[in-house]
């Protein structure tokens, strides 16, 4: 990749429906978390995964975990802890349940950002 990109990914969800974190959901023998920080770091410079507390996600992850801390039961809040923790000059966004996360999709959305002067964002 031409830019520097971090990947925020968003894991700090109630998950009341499911009874446990939607992270820890297990693919292939294990949390689909890691499926998630395993792909960003193929094409991110930096990967964090926002929560709402340091223990919800009690498992090994080779990402910086940033708490949300803001009063707020929205994503937004992520959103936001995300991108002012991070360091690079383009953020990826995404959830932490999607383990297929594809570079060639994530370089194709950097281009597009890139090739506009005025574009702040590829949805």
């Amino acid at each position: 990749m031409r830019a520097s990109l971090a990947t925020i990914v968003l894991a700090g969800g109630r998950s009341s429906r499911l009874g446990k974190p939607k992270a820890l959901l297990s693919l292939a023998g294990k949390p689909l978390i890691q499926h998630v920080v395993g792909r960003a770091k193929a094409f991110s410079k930096e990967v964090l995964v926002c929560v709402k507390s340091l223990d919800q996600l009690n498992i090994p992850l080779e990402a910086k975990l940033v708490v949300d801390g803001i009063e707020l039961n929205s994503p937004l809040a992520g959103v936001l802890a995300g991108a002012l923790a991070a360091k690079e000059e383009f953020v990826f966004l995404t959830a932490c349940d999607t383990p297929f996360i594809s570079r060639s999709v994530v370089e194709k959305l950097l281009e597009k950002v890139m090739e506009k002067e005025h574009f702040n964002a590829a949805i």
